[in-house]
């Protein structure tokens, strides 16, 4: 193992045991708040220098039934990328934008780490257990984006975009690209820690047009060549 990737390893179990001992520590919180989703952190190995880092809003939570009822926490980063091999909604989309190879050598990883049904339920957990939450995140994202060095980041979701720039962290934005109806904002490129980046509407759950989504893939093919 290469001196690179024995850092980069150590550095990703580093945040996943900072994540499960904060997890424990605010658990009765979000029980409490109703809360209580677990969390994800990479959907993908982690490489360094990668073409691609997807960065989205925060993972979903669908229990499934009987023993699939609890979505435990994710314990460690998963053997291969699931943008390249799952069959959830975004995966698929991501598949109709690009090649399977970018996929399978990207990173990717959520702005906040605790699950969540919908960005309006976690709106609704109360607001300074919902900002230390973000803040921890927020932090350990940085970290990681610091230490996967990617060449380019695409941001899931305009909002995403939003709360990063409330953060000071998205800058050096460009006029952004506009679709139909009503001159819609499809993308925003930018800056994120320094990095090249481009932000786009959700691509599963803004309800977005097919004319539309093939300006947007249009926009991220050209982004990442």
């Amino acid at each position: 193992m290469s001196k690179i990737k024995k850092k980069i390893s150590q550095t990703c179990d580093q945040v996943y045991r900072q994540t499960g001992k904060f997890y424990r520590s605010i658990r009765t919180n979000l029980k409490k708040a109703n809360a209580d989703r677990s969390y994800k952190i990479l959907y993908a190995p982690p490489v360094y220098r990668p073409d691609i880092l997807f960065l989205g809003y925060q993972p979903g939570y669908r229990p499934g039934k009987g023993k699939n009822r609890i979505v435990k926490p994710q314990a460690t980063w998963p053997k291969k990328s699931e943008y390249a091999s799952k069959n959830w909604t975004l995966a698929k989309k991501l598949r109709k934008i690009f090649r399977q190879n970018q996929l399978s050598s990207c990173a990717g990883l959520n702005l906040i780490f605790f699950r969540a049904r919908t960005v309006k339920a976690w709106k609704k957990v109360n607001k300074p257990l919902r900002g230390k939450i973000e803040k921890f995140c927020l932090r350990k994202v940085k970290k990681l984006v610091k230490e996967l060095n990617p060449k380019r980041i695409v941001v899931i979701g305009l909002e995403t975009k939003d709360k990063l720039q409330k953060q000071h962290a998205f800058g050096k934005v460009r006029k952004p690209i506009k679709g139909n109806p009503s001159n819609r904002v499809l993308a925003v490129k930018g800056n994120l820690w320094n990095v090249p980046a481009c932000a786009v509407v959700h691509l599963t759950g803004a309800r977005i047009s097919k004319t539309n989504f093939a300006k947007v893939r249009k926009v991220l093919r050209k982004f990442v060549k």
